[in-house]
């Protein structure tokens, strides 16, 4: 374990003393709601998100003093919630905060070249003008090469007629696949797994999977500047060293120019989508990637807590619920408290968490704020990878991300779940909601959330998930997602409706 930052120590100390002096109301407070439930007030809500998008906060980056604070803090509201920790420290004793070591990263610009061979001529390519850098690939392997082997779209479902890696081999190769998969071939052939390879992160996991050494993502020019722009302002913005869901497998998106260069004289042209479509070698075409990154270590880590089940057997089975503390920081002089995005979420955590540990449910279930969400998903997947409970044991994941508007993309509040998994779930969440709070609940396919959250950790985990969010709006990532303007009404229901669906879910013994 990573020794925590002195600066976490300090703010853990004062919350010890905070705790003794509300330790007289905790007392009271249990005794004066008969429903758990009750206990989920707007009062403490707007207290928790006023506090942590507070300016004095800064934005809770990874790293920084302010969000160190907001994660003693949430330490401070499970301690006196009467939630117990779950990790332990280097020492053996028990923590509820679990390190995760995320690096700063600035990409050499000068030194980082995409290099195709093409019959023994060699063709460089510049990052940025030509080609842009996912967050795949191993900061201290500084050139990778391999023969390239076109994948079609990467789609690897041979029980539904449909297998794109057949009769290929991608071990030690470049994987050369399209981006975005035809509305056809989706209804048509992959009907129900849809969410899966809409994801071109899912498809990069295959393919790592399959042995390929990198991707090489085929893009048209206006996809390709939308990545260029998100990508030029991400390379000197934190990520990890060790990358999420492409693991250490490097992901370069390309424009026309160098697609037209790869697929001259192949069956398949994917910029007119001419031509007979086949997986195939790509014979007398090698690709070099050269890249060369400097680094820095942040130290942070997500904060874990557990009520632990009542029922002899079901207590070691766990429900996860979870939503990440971090946001981004200061930039260009500007605080982004993140209000929204994701104080709402904390704060319902840290008031559901409270709820919880006074119902007794029959099964455990673990309360988790992330680092790291906002560059990735790292502390969630960190989280998956290192649990410190078996991964078996988990039988689902719930989300609160962004739920403090009525005025982003959906006039509702998106449920999304992994209905594909197992439709249970989706029942679960419709029937307490309709005897709860009764809340209309947007069963739109919100495709593009499915993996821009900390749900995706876990459903590349194989733990079915629920994600609770109404969807961007115009103050996300903006200096004005401020405290005083969440809707704390609604952030009052939904944190009461997950409360129920949580309970529900704890103390079904055929939990879906």
């Amino acid at each position: 374990m990573t020794n925590i930052k002195p600066s976490i120590v300090k703010t853990c100390i004062s919350v010890f003393y905070l705790l003794i002096l509300n330790f007289l109301c905790f007392a009271c407070a249990q005794e004066k709601n008969d429903n758990p439930a009750e206990s989920i007030t707007i009062e403490e809500l707007r207290d928790h998100i006023f506090y942590l998008a507070s300016d004095s906060l800064r934005g809770r980056m990874p790293g920084t003093e302010g969000f160190n604070i907001a994660a003693g803090y949430a330490i401070s509201q499970f301690v006196q919630s009467g939630l117990d920790p779950v990790c332990t420290d280097s020492g053996g004793e028990p923590t509820y905060f679990q390190p995760v070591m995320l690096y700063e990263y600035e990409l050499d610009l000068s030194n980082t070249e995409l290099i195709v061979t093409v019959n023994g001529n060699e063709y460089p390519f510049e990052v940025s003008d030509h080609f842009a850098m996912g967050n795949g690939g191993s900061f201290d392997q500084n050139e990778v090469t391999g023969q390239a082997v076109f994948v079609g779209y990467g789609i690897h479902e041979p029980d539904r007629g449909w297998d794109d890696y057949q009769g290929v081999v991608l071990k030690d190769k470049w994987a050369v696949m399209l981006d975005e998969i035809p509305d056809s071939v989706i209804t048509e052939y992959l009907s129900g797994v849809e969410e899966r390879f809409r994801s071109v992160f899912t498809r990069l996991v295959s393919a790592y999977d399959a042995g390929a050494l990198g991707v090489i993502i085929l893009c048209s020019d206006n996809l390709f500047d939308n990545l260029r722009n998100r990508f030029n302002k991400g390379y000197t913005l934190p990520q990890t060293g060790s990358p999420p869901f492409s693991y250490n497998c490097p992901s370069i998106f390309i424009n026309s120019t160098i697609t037209r260069l790869l697929m001259q004289g192949q069956l398949f042209d994917p910029l007119s989508q001419e031509g007979e479509y086949s997986s195939c070698d790509m014979k007398g075409t090698e690709i070099t990637l050269k890249k060369v990154y400097h680094t820095t270590r942040i130290s942070s880590g997500n904060i874990v807590a557990v009520v632990n089940g009542t029922d002899p057997e079901l207590k070691n089975e766990f429900i996860t619920a979870g939503a990440h503390l971090d946001h981004i920081g200061v930039v260009s002089n500007h605080i982004y408290n993140g209000a929204d995005d994701n104080a709402s979420g904390s704060a319902a955590i840290l008031e559901i968490a409270e709820a919880v540990a006074r119902s007794r449910p029959k099964r455990s279930v673990l309360f988790l704020l992330y680092t790291g969400e906002e560059m990735g998903m790292l502390g969630s997947y960190h989280f998956v990878n290192h649990t410190p409970v078996p991964l078996e044991t988990m039988k689902v994941n719930i989300n609160l991300d962004m739920i403090g508007h009525l005025n982003g993309i959906a006039s509702d509040l998106i449920a999304l779940t992994a209905e594909k998994m197992d439709p249970g779930l989706k029942n679960v969440v419709n029937e307490v909601n309709r005897r709860t709070v009764n809340l209309v609940l947007d069963s739109t396919d919100y495709t593009s959330y499915f993996d821009r959250s900390d749900h995706y950790s876990f459903y590349l985990a194989g733990i079915p998930y629920i994600l609770f969010s109404t969807g961007e709006h115009g103050l996300y990532h903006t200096p004005g997602d401020d405290a005083e303007k969440i809707d704390y009404d609604f952030l009052e229901q939904v944190s009461k409706m997950t409360y129920e669906v949580i309970m529900e879910l704890a103390n079904d013994p055929d939990c879906p």
